[in-house]
């Protein structure tokens, strides 16, 4: 297995966001040395509860700490491809339209002079009738606007 396994497990938000496309080269530094995705896990040298660090997409890092390293056990599963094994995921949170206050967001408006807040969680329908016309031309252009997934 090698850590090309490991960062296909790691959950990252900024790889669902495509107004940046440059991901840059994704590496693990381990022991102070820049590894690449095909080194082998059997080939490193970690340390139990000592920081190490996944970095990707140029300027997006990822802290990880080997709590534990076991020799697979029968409640364990059986197989190569299980593995790396993620025990833990933590539940996502998805912004409500705070406008409408019914729909999933979908956008994330800032400095929008609409607004009397500076950042503004929108689901499609609300973007739409707040910032176009009916026949799709765009009202005004005093706010950024970005792709909102979830928190």
């Amino acid at each position: 297995m090698t850590l090309q396994a490991l960062k296909d497990c790691i959950y990252c938000l900024s790889d669902f966001i495509t107004f940046n496309t440059n991901n840059g080269q994704a590496t693990f530094t381990i022991e102070g040395k820049n590894m690449y995705l095909n080194t082998k896990l059997e080939d490193l040298t970690v340390a139990i509860g000592k920081p190490y660090t996944y970095k990707h997409r140029l300027q997006c890092h990822h802290f990880m700490i080997f709590n534990d390293v076991k020799l697979i056990s029968q409640e364990d599963p059986q197989y190569r491809s299980a593995y790396p094994y993620q025990k833990f995921c933590s539940k996502t949170k998805r912004q409500i339209c705070e406008i409408c206050q019914n729909f999933h967001a979908k956008f994330v408006c800032v400095n929008d002079i609409m607004l009397d807040k500076s950042i503004c969680y929108m689901c499609e329908t609300c973007f739409r009738d707040l910032h176009y016309s009916e026949n799709g031309e765009r009202l005004y252009q005093d706010f950024e606007v970005y792709p909102y997934i979830h928190d």
